[in-house]
């Protein structure tokens, strides 16, 4: 009974200067960056440091494992889709304005090139990340060099958007999302190949979206992919109109060797 215990006020006094030491301490110092997310091809890995009483930041960047066992199995497997000539499908009826004696892509070109070059310039879309952000899961934002600020991105289901016939050597694409003052409607498309790299060019390369379909797919579906319907998918022309984006400067993929057998393809489409 008689034995005397710590008043409350000295614990807490005592503990907060603790961790106000702990916090000191190791603000400015990054933890060990976390073994890598896979044991074989491209993963990520994460570190972090205390940058105050209730936040922590976090850094993230790709890690490579020796390649995985199936990747040349893979490399070298012809994807079926690639070689059946699929037309998608779509309720405008294409067909219906498809002249066979008339060069209708060239058209086209002609007709659109000044004027969605003026309407992409205004649309200021980010630039493609040269790696797949793994992390859009669960954290959207991708920092962008180009203008020094975050953008939103989301993970494109390559099925239900028909891509699988649109950019048929694709294993994953992004879109950017439409954020608040922005002067368009449009949106940057990327796409990656099955290593996670940027496909910066031939028919797998992403191409920006004049309408996104985030506002309607409707639209979208007129203005972004009947023109690659009537251009009978020849990337080479509708690629003119709709560059990829390369504005990071990233590796050039695929090789020469690749390209050009996509251009025999195309001009045997």
């Amino acid at each position: 009974l008689g034995t005397k215990f710590p008043t409350k006020s000295s614990q807490v006094s005592s503990t907060e200067s603790s961790v106000k030491l702990q916090i000191d301490a190791s603000s400015n110092e990054w933890s060990p960056w976390n073994p890598c997310s896979v044991t074989c091809g491209m993963g990520q890995q994460e570190r972090s440091r205390d940058c105050g009483s209730a936040c922590r930041e976090m850094e993230t960047q790709a890690c490579y494992g020796k390649p995985c066992y199936d990747d040349g199995i893979r490399k070298k497997k012809k994807f079926s889709w690639e070689y059946q000539n699929v037309i998608p499908d779509s309720t405008l009826r294409p067909k219906d304005f498809i002249n066979p004696e008339k060069d209708v892509c060239k058209r086209w070109m002609s007709c659109n090139k000044d004027t969605i070059a003026s309407y992409l310039k205004r649309a200021a879309l980010p630039s493609c990340p040269c790696l797949y952000p793994l992390h859009l899961n669960y954290n959207p934002k991708v920092w962008d060099p180009q203008t020094k600020q975050h953008f939103n991105w989301l993970e494109v289901d390559l099925k239900s958007e028909g891509l699988y016939a649109y950019k048929p050597s694709a294993k994953f694409c992004i879109r950017s999302k439409l954020y608040k003052g922005v002067q368009t409607l449009a949106s940057q498309m990327c796409c990656y190949d099955n290593e996670f790299k940027l496909i910066t060019r031939g028919k797998g390369a992403g191409t920006p979206n004049l309408i996104s379909p985030e506002m309607s797919p409707e639209l979208h579906h007129k203005l972004d992919i009947n023109p690659w319907i009537i251009c009978k998918g020849d990337w080479s022309r509708y690629n003119q109109i709709l560059p990829p984006d390369n504005g990071q400067n990233c590796s050039t993929n695929p090789d020469d060797n690749v390209i050009l057998q996509q251009r025999i393809d195309s001009e045997n489409y």
